[in-house]
């Protein structure tokens, strides 16, 4: 081998060990980056007239695991979708108070109660008959702040749903121009990796809303499909529809049209939590808020405050 070969295959090797630094260090400095994929040098041999000739730097690969992350975006829906539930049933907890609690719904209507026998066994005693007042009075004011947060709660995730179609229309129509722009570097030497991370942070960035499984397309486009069978965006973006309301009241039910339901493409879509074609994310959790949880919780309000008027 001559000189000159020799210090080619040299300069072939060290400037593949640079690119491989390059990469490792770009590993590091983004691992904890939001929708960074890591990189991983390819090379080969290089082969001049029947012998080697060094080392040849092919290109850099972005490695992705895609059921990994179909499954991390699947149990961030199910985290959210628990989280809002979780969250309503605390806030309304907080309200009721526990029994055992100063202030607590049990301790006033016990209050009541004792002031009732109290001035049944002296009803010519102002003072005792003074007593019920007041008791009944924190007890029907406990009742109307359980009916009033109810309400508040149901109002509150309606406009959060909304939030969430805002946005779910929103993110899924940024994913076509990534698609067009990464199949313009498709089949080029160009590396589109930065690309495909942004394009992934904007698929993460609705993951949590509804579970979304990521279907490769050619030219290193993307479509996106519910777990439930909805098409998201399939070469374009699909349309949400849901209408907000400004107040809600205790008679307002999806069943009624008082309140809105899901569109997509002007098709009415069902929000069950377990057949629905978004189930499983935070979406179709702020409808369990809004039409069920709150509206039960409203029944038991009202039939303890039915109980009452009727002792």
């Amino acid at each position: 081998m001559s000189i000159s070969s020799s210090l080619t295959n040299a300069l072939s090797g060290l400037t593949a060990a640079t690119r491989a630094a390059e990469v490792v260090s770009s590993n590091i400095s983004n691992a904890m980056t939001e929708g960074y994929g890591k990189r991983e040098l390819q090379l080969s041999s290089n082969v001049l007239q029947g012998r080697g000739s060094g080392v040849r730097v092919d290109g850099v690969a972005r490695q992705t695991d895609p059921i990994l992350l179909g499954n991390r975006r699947g149990a961030e829906a199910g985290l959210a979708n628990a989280d809002v539930a979780a969250r309503f049933l605390s806030d309304i907890e907080s309200v009721i108070g526990l029994p055992g609690d100063p202030g607590a719904l049990t301790e006033r209507m016990t209050q009541f109660e004792s002031s009732l026998i109290e001035a049944a066994s002296r009803p010519d005693a102002p003072s005792r008959l003074q007593a019920v007042f007041q008791a009944a009075t924190r007890t029907t004011q406990h009742l109307n702040t359980i009916s009033d947060k109810l309400q508040a709660a149901r109002l509150g995730a309606d406009r959060a749903i909304a939030r969430s179609v805002e946005q779910l229309n929103t993110a899924p129509g940024r994913v076509p121009e990534h698609n067009a722009r990464i199949a313009q570097f498709d089949g080029t030497s160009r590396d589109a990796s930065s690309l495909v991370d942004q394009r992934q942070r904007v698929i993460d960035g609705i993951a949590e809303l509804v579970p979304l499984r990521e279907v490769q397309r050619q030219n290193g486009m993307v479509a996106l499909f519910t777990p439930g069978g909805a098409i998201l965006l399939d070469g374009k973006a699909a349309e949400i529809g849901f209408a907000a309301v400004n107040t809600v009241t205790p008679d307002m039910t999806l069943g009624s049209c008082a309140l809105s339901g899901l569109t997509i493409n002007a098709q009415p879509i069902s929000v069950d939590p377990e057949t629905g074609p978004l189930a499983g994310g935070r979406l179709v959790g702020l409808f369990q808020v809004r039409d069920v949880l709150a509206a039960e919780m409203q029944v038991r309000a009202d039939a303890v405050e039915r109980e009452l008027i009727e002792r």
